[in-house]
């Protein structure tokens, strides 16, 4: 070949090993995985691989820096010597690719720059440039078959994980739209003492009183929802609340795993039993956590309603 046909300029070379910022260890039964993909420095190559390269924790997202990350990748379930398995198959790609794109690039560089009056050095050159070339294909080509199988079990891990994600977030856009038809029923309703300290005694309509002080409330006024249940006793400020155990324990079983106190801090932001706010629960992993039981205090306030109106 000639000069002519050398390329004038190769796809900039971007490294792929030594990204890995440390040994990587699955973490809780799972580890991080990401997708990288070698620039190919030729634009006639065969089409390139996706290489999963895991780490611990992610080290850069950008994009146009040493390496380009794809969409694909997260958190996968891995045991220690999967997670071994996986990452010796990487590096051994990574290594692969990196050797033979430097092989090409100093090929390249070598045969671009002699000047056109050393015609031996410079046919040397070239020759040595179609094998680094052909060289760089094969490499290529096999790196990647090598490294397919290993490739194809984490995007199959990585793609089971996102069908449960997406599982689990409809099951809690269900669980939302039930606690939301909960919280539209009218089945409450509520008495208030003068014995001592006034209090308001709330039930529901729909379940027999339990051993509350108030077992047997007078129900003349009809059942209510939640928001106009909560309206009346703010307008009413009891100096105690009390709700009937039966009542909280009968609305627990149809939110089907979250708490009274829960439900109703998710529908109005404050606590049930005081109507003030909260601190702030501690962040969760995974679907909703409403907090302790409502079943194990229904009552007791005393000295009036918190300032949270």
């Amino acid at each position: 070949m000639s000069r002519s046909e050398l390329p004038k300029l190769l796809a900039h070379q971007r490294l792929l090993s030594g990204q890995g910022g440390g040994p990587v260890r699955p973490e809780k039964g799972r580890v991080h995985v990401e997708a990288r993909r070698p620039r190919w420095l030729l634009d006639h190559s065969p089409s390139f691989s996706v290489l999963f390269y895991e780490m611990r924790t992610p080290a850069s997202y950008e994009t146009g820096a040493k390496f380009r990350i794809a969409p694909e990748g997260g958190m996968v379930p891995c045991s220690a010597r999967t997670c071994r398995r996986w990452a010796e198959a990487a590096v051994a790609y990574a290594t692969a690719v990196d050797d033979v794109s430097t092989e090409l690039v100093a090929a390249h560089r070598h045969a671009w720059t002699l000047p056109g009056w050393r015609l031996v050095a410079t046919r040397r050159a070239l020759r040595a440039w179609e094998q680094a070339r052909r060289r760089y294909e094969e490499v290529m080509r096999e790196a990647g078959e090598e490294y397919k199988p290993v490739r194809l079990e984490i995007g199959q891990a990585i793609e089971a994980e996102m069908s449960e994600k997406v599982r689990h977030e409809e099951r809690e856009a269900r669980a939302r739209r039930h606690r939301a038809e909960l919280a539209r029923r009218a089945v409450w309703g509520w008495t208030m003492t003068t014995k001592g300290r006034p209090t308001a005694y709330v039930f529901r309509h729909d379940v027999p009183a339990g051993d509350g002080p108030e077992a047997t409330p007078a129900r003349e006024d009809p059942p209510v929802d939640p928001h106009e249940l909560r309206r009346a006793l703010k307008e009413l400020k009891p100096d105690r609340l009390e709700w009937d155990p039966a009542a909280v324990v009968a609305t627990e079983r149809e939110l089907e795993g979250v708490s009274f106190g829960g439900w109703w801090r998710e529908l109005f932001g404050e606590d049930h039993l005081t109507f003030t706010t909260p601190p702030p629960p501690p962040p969760k992993r995974h679907g909703y956590t409403g907090g302790g039981t409502a079943t194990g205090g229904v009552g007791g306030f005393a000295g009036g309603f918190g300032g949270g109106y």
